[in-house]
């Protein structure tokens, strides 16, 4: 039988310093000429994700670390050993009877937002360890209470964990598979069946094909959090809903500016082209395999933003986009054969983390139940 949950409510938790619960210790300085691509270890400093990979470590698995400089109040608890850099500190457990080491992780990821509070700096940011030492943590007083709910949460973190390895190995597949469609890779095309790509390939600008349309301006008050059809500007994703579309399903839309120029979306279903995006309609729907064009895009999509990003002032004109030039396949059965295979991965991937970003938004409305507010 599954023990019961803990809520923030009982009676049982109190807080304690962070100092009183964990020694701390800040991270090393690395060497550049330690950094090796191809090295054994991860070394985490001050980002969220790995700075790179060296042949030194000087931290074990399983141990906490808090990043107190770049990213500041990040909480991580490594499933390997790894080399923490100065941007960071490690966070050694003082008794094991009196916190689990990975509640402890969940304590703190709790207050994470308190924890990058703490950051002082006017141009880079820095966290105290004087200041982290000082920071309440919630506790319970009960281990065994304490391991039901990191368990809980550890369901969540195993599920994400493995749809971040699904994410990264989909990914590199669909790249794989989209560079050998468009080179034209003989034994790819000969693997699927698609020797009728040699003769056929072209090059075709966008306008050619599509209809495009700047965004148009919506006042705040027209937008909702909730809705049927959804809105997108010049962010990769979508920020908002509206009542009434004004772009069809089954188009594409490119960002026209912004820190994401030149990023690509694929849209299934009715949706608003605001301020920043170019949305592309096919000029013949029935001879144009729209999922096609996408993969074609996606594929040519990093060149196109560094060409972009090149300019003096970033933007892209619809006589700009519709010059573009891209991959061309006349027949239709073709460029859906063609088109499908390296679609149905991209949309493989985009289910895979739809489902890590769901499962990140419960898992963390379960932290915020589950830990008490501390005052």
């Amino acid at each position: 039988m599954t023990p019961k949950l803990k809520l923030n409510t009982n009676s049982n938790w109190t807080k304690k310093t962070l100092g009183s619960l964990f020694e701390l210790k800040k991270g090393e300085m690395l060497e550049k000429e330690l950094l090796a691509p191809d090295g054994k270890y991860e070394y985490f400093n001050g980002g969220i994700k790995a700075s790179g990979r060296t042949n030194e470590f000087n931290t074990f698995k399983n141990t906490i670390s808090i990043i107190i400089g770049g990213s500041c109040g990040y909480v991580r608890l490594a499933d390997k050993d790894y080399f923490c850099g100065q941007s960071s500190c490690t966070l050694t457990v003082l008794d094991p009877l009196e916190i689990d080491l990975k509640f402890a992780y969940y304590a703190l990821k709790s207050q994470e937002e308190k924890i990058t509070s703490l950051a002082s700096g006017t141009t880079i940011k820095n966290i105290r360890l004087s200041d982290l030492k000082d920071l309440p943590i919630p506790l319970v007083k009960s281990i065994q209470d304490q391991r039901t709910i990191a368990h809980a949460l550890s369901v969540f973190d195993l599920r994400i964990e493995h749809l971040n390895e699904l994410i990264e190995v989909n990914r590199k597949l669909r790249d794989e598979y989209a560079h050998k469609l468009f080179t034209l890779d003989p034994d790819f095309l000969t693997h699927w069946n698609l020797h009728e790509l040699h003769e056929q390939m072209g090059e075709i600008s966008l306008g050619e094909v599509f209809h495009l349309k700047s965004g148009k301006y919506l006042k705040a008050d027209e937008r909702f959090e909730d809705g049927k059809f959804p809105y997108y500007g010049a962010g990769i994703e979508s920020t908002s809903f509206v009542n009434e579309p004004n772009t069809k399903g089954d188009t594409l839309s490119m960002i026209a500016n912004g820190y994401s120029i030149g990023n690509i979306r694929y849209h299934t279903i009715p949706w608003f082209n605001g301020t920043g995006g170019i949305a592309m309609e096919a000029l013949k729907p029935n001879e144009t395999y729209v999922p096609f064009f996408y993969c074609a895009l996606k594929y040519m999509q990093k060149d196109l933003k560094e060409r972009f990003k090149r300019d003096e002032s970033p933007f892209i004109s619809l006589k700009l986009a519709g010059e573009i030039k891209v991959p061309f396949v006349k027949s239709f059965a073709l460029q859906r054969k063609a088109g499908k295979i390296i679609y149905l991965l991209d949309k493989t991937l985009e289910e895979y983390k739809e489902e890590a970003k769901s499962l990140i938004s419960i898992r963390d409305n379960l932290l915020g139940k589950l830990f008490p507010t501390l005052s």
